[in-house]
């Protein structure tokens, strides 16, 4: 198809189409081939859309088999979580009932669907809101369950949050990754899992004058997070897949289903629940008589929470800053433990992502076996638990301590093996190495080995 009678001048001004591998040229100018090279342009978007469809339908039967066969029990779920969660049994406990329930929810609307039928009992959903010290493993949580869900998951930092017209992200975008692990599958994405971190920093800062004190980045966030835990047909921020333009048709996901799992560690929380429960006993032995002493003792800050039943909580919720409406669509409140010495320990090599295991592994890529002593994991975790920030801290102790020998043996073929005991948390460059020397292995300390020179 040639435009015209200057064929060299209007082949730029046109397009070049590619249909079953044979290029058309589509001219842009009005005469008769432009109508031509429209119904061409035409059939390849039509055969373009069909092939999406196919796709689309391909996935959509491929995960609606894959949540027919999700067949774990709460207790299947558990035994995932222990692989890389120490501790906080309740938690994990009632995390997997919450999931096991969102799965048998959706299995029952699909067996309706297929059948034609209206269930006559309408399942509802049970929004969860995960409560600990920061380091006790509420995020872990929520990466473990990504690991084994049979559903569509995404996590969200709940502090990025802003409402539409603000700068940051709109609500809406915490449904932009569910909606990409989910293919690009409306319907898919709809039966998914969210996870918001940090939500307690949405709270509103004051409760003395709410109409002044509502901001950006708390109270009117809230609101706008509750339209989506509610339930609500939600338009996917522009440029979520592939519509970048404005004029583009928008493409909305159905929140009514979508399973919500908030976290954070809500300090100031156990007090305020500490006085609706009116202990006057503890305060008058001084357990609680100062906040102070709250954070001073986060394992009875646990207690508290653990005891409150679970109308205190949510009237304590609202005190610390929550709006009622949010603070009822997390019917399950679920406090975390901190951590206690020998968890802590267990937490530095009995997990499969545990820090120590993660850097003996590293070392051995490099061809070196790395010894951590057990006294060197005792100093940690007796540093870790001054530290206060959980088990966060092990990862940053166990890194700091090992770098240096990470940087100075790297590499060297001599180098056998290393070893790092307590003075390596307090001096990383105070290490001991074995050496193959001719037919023999020496151990020496990484000063007299000459690896512990300025850096």
């Amino acid at each position: 198809m040639v435009c015209g009678a200057d064929f060299e001048v209007e082949r730029d001004r046109g397009q070049i189409i590619e249909i079953d591998s044979v290029g058309h040229y589509i001219c842009h100018r009005d005469w008769p081939g432009f109508n031509a090279g429209v119904d061409l342009q035409k059939r390849v978007q039509d055969t373009q859309r069909l092939s999406d469809d196919d796709e689309l339908m391909q996935r959509r039967e491929q995960a609606r088999q894959a949540l027919a066969d999700f067949h774990q029990t709460p207790r299947d779920i558990v035994a995932k979580l222990d692989e890389y969660v120490i501790g906080q049994e309740r938690a994990k406990r009632d995390v997997a009932v919450g999931l096991y329930d969102h799965h048998r929810i959706h299995q029952s609307d699909v067996e309706s669907k297929e059948m034609g039928t209206t269930p006559e009992v309408e399942l509802e959903k049970a929004n969860i809101l995960l409560v600990g010290p920061s380091g006790s493993g509420k995020t872990l949580i929520a990466k473990t369950l990504a690991r084994s869900l049979g559903v569509p998951f995404a996590s969200a930092d709940a502090t990025s949050l802003s409402p539409t017209g603000y700068t940051g992200n709109d609500v809406e975008s915490v449904l932009t990754p569910l909606y990409l692990d989910a293919g690009e599958d409306l319907e898919w994405a709809a039966r998914g899992v969210v996870f918001l971190d940090e939500i307690d920093k949405i709270a509103r800062k004051s409760q003395a004058n709410p109409s002044i004190t509502r901001d950006v980045s708390g109270e009117s966030v809230q609101h706008a997070l509750l339209k989506l835990i509610e339930g609500t047909m939600a338009q996917l921020p522009l440029g979520a897949s592939g519509r970048k333009h404005p004029d583009a048709p928008p493409e909305y996901i159905d929140t009514s289903k979508i399973l919500f799992i908030g976290g954070g560690a809500f300090e100031g929380l156990p007090e305020i629940v500490a006085k609706k429960m009116k202990r006057q006993t503890e305060r008058t032995i001084g357990l609680r008589a100062t906040p102070a002493a709250i954070a001073g003792d986060p394992q009875r800050d646990f207690q508290i929470l653990s005891e409150a039943p679970m109308e205190v909580l949510i009237e304590s919720l609202i005190d610390y800053g929550f709006v009622p409406e949010l603070a009822g669509r997390l019917p399950i409140i679920v406090p975390l433990a901190p951590l206690t010495k020998e968890q802590m320990r267990r937490a530095l090599t009995e997990p499969k992502n545990a820090i120590v295991r993660q850097q003996v592994e590293l070392f051995r890529r490099d061809g070196i076996e790395l010894v951590v002593t057990e006294e060197a994991l005792d100093s940690i975790v007796e540093k870790a638990t001054s530290m206060k920030t959980g088990v966060r801290a092990l990862r940053s102790l166990v890194k700091g301590m090992t770098s240096r020998a990470r940087y100075e043996v790297s590499g060297d073929p001599k180098v056998i093996s290393v070893e790092v005991g307590p003075e390596s948390l307090e001096d990383p460059s105070k290490y001991d190495v074995v050496l193959k020397v001719g037919e023999t292995m020496e151990k020496k300390t990484s000063q007299e080995a000459g690896f512990a020179r300025a850096v």
